[in-house]
């Protein structure tokens, strides 16, 4: 289970406050600006920022069926609320919104908040003391498999033979970019995260419209304490 599906009520009583105050909390101007909105500044995409809201119509639409208890309630309506939570965390799983603002260096407390996310951000409540400063520790990635609409990578620890996470180190995660084949590394800030590692393999799949691009890939550790470390060395591979 991803970190965003945790993080989303399962309930309708839960969710329906969270996602009005999630919809609502990035629409609004980030503060201190006139211009840039929460989701902009966040990293939300136009495609993204609509899909959220469209999930937020169907709901209200849901709810007022719901609440007229006389005439609308039905248990039709009851399933279809069940099914509209379950399609907004699979939005999440496959965009990883949730922990994409998790791991913005634009984020603050009160993104924090709002989008229910706390393991590994400042207003987490840990002891953990064990968690290493990810320093300058750098991983490698290798793409091990290459497929129509699809990599395999296999990330390791730079001088160091077995994969896996190392002491203090909660995930690997991997970020990609998308370039044109005559184009070389992009900025850093120009990578998404795709997700996490899982015994140092990583699945990337990829939309119908980057076939013939380069994809480029860098990975970075997270200690216990949500500490980021460096970047690795991009590597870049053609799209089929």
């Amino acid at each position: 289970m991803s970190g965003g599906a945790t993080r989303i009520p399962r309930k309708a009583k839960g969710f329906d406050p969270h996602i009005r105050a999630v919809v609502a909390y990035l629409l609004q101007f980030s503060q201190g600006s006139t211009t840039l909105t929460n989701a902009i500044r966040l990293g939300f995409t136009v495609p993204e920022l609509a899909q959220l809201q469209s999930f937020l119509d169907e709901w209200e639409a849901l709810m007022a069926l719901y609440n007229n208890k006389k005439v609308t309630r039905s248990t039709d309506v009851i399933e279809q609320k069940a099914q509209l939570i379950k399609k907004y965390i699979a939005f999440d799983n496959l965009q990883h919104l949730y922990k994409r603002v998790e791991i913005s260096p634009n984020a603050n407390n009160t993104d924090f908040v709002t989008f229910n996310i706390k393991g590994g951000t400042p207003i987490a409540k840990t002891s953990d003391t064990r968690a290493t400063d990810p320093g300058t520790d750098e991983e490698v990635i290798v793409v091990v498999k290459i497929g129509n609409l699809f990599h395999e990578l296999l990330v390791t620890s730079a001088g160091k033979k077995v994969r896996g996470k190392g002491k203090g180190v909660k995930e690997i995660m991997v970020y990609k970019a998308v370039t044109l084949i005559t184009e070389g590394a992009p900025a850093i800030n120009v990578y998404q995260y795709v997700g996490d590692t899982n015994r140092g393999f990583v699945t990337v799949t990829h939309n119908v419209s980057e076939i013939g691009k380069m994809a480029w890939y860098i990975a970075r550790i997270k200690n216990t304490r949500g500490v980021i470390g460096v970047a690795s060395k991009p590597v870049c591979v053609p799209i089929i």
